[in-house]
């Protein structure tokens, strides 16, 4: 794997290429009284020389591992694919990642679902707030410890130190706070990450790193790789905040950014001397014992990890890939995710944190809910499908709240009701039904006036 770290802010941005990623297509139906899952998994790693994906084994623990959450004989492998099939009745299975339930709702007049679930990620948003902004500030602490090693003799630097301290720190925070809200509208907006990049490129104009003419410099870095424009003005950047003009004197003093490779090497060996490294190292040296082909830690491994975590750029993986489809005989009445006409389903697309973790983003959520209305029972009772949709579901609902008793006796109730004494009788129904059955009938009166 490898890491390519561009100086931004400047901090460390993590780009990836080549990594061998797991595929999972979920596909579930309404099935009578529960419902059909169908997965299937594999894992690519690229491309290969026409293109197309290049298969790699899926992960034999995992695979053993989901086999354990689906019936005996329940799975199937067809070249590098594997399937598992299961009908489900209430929870989903663990088997991607997370947990989730299928609950039905019935009720004499219909019948209403809810299908919900999430996949992977920390779901504890204040250990995940306070480890957030955590990495944030160690973040921030390494840079002014490398603009101290750096700089530190220079007679401005208390300026520099003030800005990193005080101002870098606190947008870095922020930062924080938008990827998490990005990460939270991505699966049911797709263009949220883009807003993202929008809305804190638009915090960091405001607030004075950047301006629109700058905006070509960093489509050029992230783009081509080439980040000479980029180091310039980062250069301009501690000049600005040193106080003092970017001239030839100041350029010598700002040598090691003058190019991303002296940068890096100028970070590299600040970060060497540091103890976590260090702890990294003898950690590694322990495992090595055991397993002779265990990775040696990179130094600049530890400001990409941190920038990961604070801001969310799931710490340089390339992340599975999930596609979650539910079809179902109706368009929901409420989902987070995109409904298809055509094939009658409602599909969810996201990429996750790779396991086994940890995991730093929200996890992936998806929901639906639906109702199919009993439309014999209805005209009987009203004379014309009345309930449907959120009110039918809302009917559902309320119909599960009741005790045995309580059903009973509405139920009693609505058999003495006909559509010539709607009326009349709805003055003696609970107050739930009543309004729900009043406030279809003025969506009805209204539809029929038009």
């Amino acid at each position: 794997m490898k890491r390519k770290y561009l100086l931004l802010l400047p901090l460390l941005a993590a780009f990836l290429t080549g990594c061998p990623r797991n595929q999972y297509v979920i596909e579930m139906k309404p099935d009578g009284d529960g419902l059909t899952r169908t997965l299937t998994c594999w894992r690519e790693d690229g491309q290969d020389t026409n293109g197309n994906p290049a298969f790699v084994d899926f992960p034999e623990e995992e695979r053993i591992a989901i086999a354990s959450r689906y019936p005996e004989g329940a799975h199937k492998k067809e070249g590098p694919k594997h399937t598992f099939v299961a009908k489900l009745h209430g929870e989903t299975p663990d088997d991607v990642g997370g947990r989730g339930t299928y609950s039905v709702y019935p009720s004499s007049l219909g019948v209403a679902f809810v299908y919900v679930e999430r996949f992977r990620g920390d779901d504890d948003l204040y250990s995940k707030s306070e480890s957030e902004i955590k990495a944030a500030d160690q973040l921030v602490d390494m840079i002014i410890q490398w603009s101290r090693a750096e700089l530190g003799k220079h007679p401005q630097y208390p300026h520099l130190q003030r800005f990193l301290d005080t101002r870098l720190r606190h947008d870095l925070r922020n930062a924080s706070r938008y990827g998490s809200m990005a990460k939270v509208l991505s699966t049911s907006q797709p263009a949220a990450n883009e807003e993202f990049v929008a809305r804190y490129g638009q915090y960091l104009a405001e607030h004075g790193y950047v301006t629109a003419q700058d905006l070509p410099v960093f489509w050029r870095a992230a783009s081509t790789g080439d980040a000479k424009p980029l180091m310039v003005w980062v250069q301009r950047l501690v000049a600005r905040e040193l106080g003092v003009p970017l001239d030839e004197s100041l350029t010598k003093a700002l040598a090691f950014l003058g190019d991303e490779e002296s940068a890096k090497n100028s970070l590299e060996n600040l970060l060497r001397g540091t103890e976590e490294y260090e702890a990294r190292l003898k950690r590694w040296e322990a495992e090595r014992k055991t397993n002779s082909d265990a990775s040696k830690p990179q130094a600049l491994d530890l400001p990409g990890e941190l920038l990961a975590q604070a801001v969310g750029l799931d710490g340089g993986n390339s992340g599975d890939q999930l596609t979650v489809e539910l079809v179902l005989p109706v368009q929901p009445i409420q989902t987070n995710g995109r409904w298809d006409p055509k094939r009658g389903a409602v599909v969810w697309e996201a990429t996750l944190e790779q396991k086994p973790g940890p995991f730093h983003n929200l996890p992936t959520f998806s929901y639906a809910a639906w109702s199919l209305p009993n439309e014999q029972a209805q005209h009987d009772r009203f004379g014309q499908n009345l309930l449907k949709g959120n009110e039918l579901l809302a009917y559902c609902l309320w119909c599960g709240s009741l005790t045995p008793g309580e059903s009973e006796a509405w139920e009693k109730a609505l058999l003495s009701c006909q559509p010539g004494n709607l009326q009349e009788k709805l003055s003696g129904f609970p107050e739930s039904p009543r309004q729900l059955i009043e406030s279809a009938l003025k969506e009805q009166a209204r539809a029929d006036k038009h």
